[in-house]
């Protein structure tokens, strides 16, 4: 099977995050799956990426036997929010990171179209977070057909799921906007994944898609 990963967090950004797209990475062709990651350029960018510009096009290379797109953003993406209608719309269209999230939206979007347009793939992956991931995965499934699965590391806010959750006004409002395009998300998804048996459960009262539990974990040296 021919797989395409969405993971904004994918080595060689050194934190936990990429840990979990890694072990997809190498451990799906040991299956005998063929993998494509699409990432970030990470060898030129620090933990905090916004304000820097790469360049065009994307840097090809592998990691195991996994083949990794790093796309370069072409010009500075700031971590900035639009006035509070614009944060309304923007969640009302499924975008909850700002206007940095909607440039790397964007970003993934185009590459992940024309790569669609040149090759077949049997399988769309996207993992969580960001949001765009799963927005993506369902997009491409409408325009192209092609199945997906999503991929949860943990919910948008683990509180959620926690006996006397208490959110505040704006947390209401935007849980509620989640909620509405994470249902939307899973419906159409062939399968999901996450790490725990509760959040997986809470899942499931928005969704009837399976969903299974798949734990991280780690490989001694």
């Amino acid at each position: 099977m021919k797989i395409l990963l969405l993971s904004y967090h994918f080595p060689e950004l050194n934190v936990i995050a990429s840990q979990r797209a890694a072990a997809f990475a190498k451990h799906l062709p040991t299956m005998g799956h063929e993998v494509t990651v699409i990432t970030l350029d990470w060898e030129v960018l620090a933990p905090n990426v916004h304000g820097v510009v790469q360049g065009e096009g994307f840097r090809q290379a592998t990691y195991g036997a996994a083949t990794v797109h790093y796309l370069k953003t072409p010009k500075a993406i700031e971590d900035t929010w639009p006035g509070k209608m614009g944060i309304i719309r923007n969640w009302a269209q499924g975008n909850f990171e700002g206007n940095a999230g909607k440039a790397y939206y964007t970003l993934f979007r185009n590459h992940m179209r024309s790569l669609l347009q040149r090759e077949k793939y049997d399988l769309l992956m996207g993992v969580f977070s960001p949001h765009h991931h799963l927005k993506l995965c369902y997009e491409m499934h409408q325009e192209f057909g092609i199945p997906y699965h999503l991929d949860f590391r943990d919910l948008w806010s683990n509180r959620i799921a926690m006996e006397g959750y208490s959110p505040s006004p704006v947390e209401k409002v935007q849980d509620a906007f989640i909620r509405k395009h994470w249902k939307k998300w899973l419906d159409s998804a062939a399968r999901f994944s996450i790490t725990s048996a509760p959040w997986r459960n809470y899942l499931k009262q928005l969704t009837t898609t399976e969903g299974v539990v798949l734990r991280n974990g780690f490989e001694p040296d």
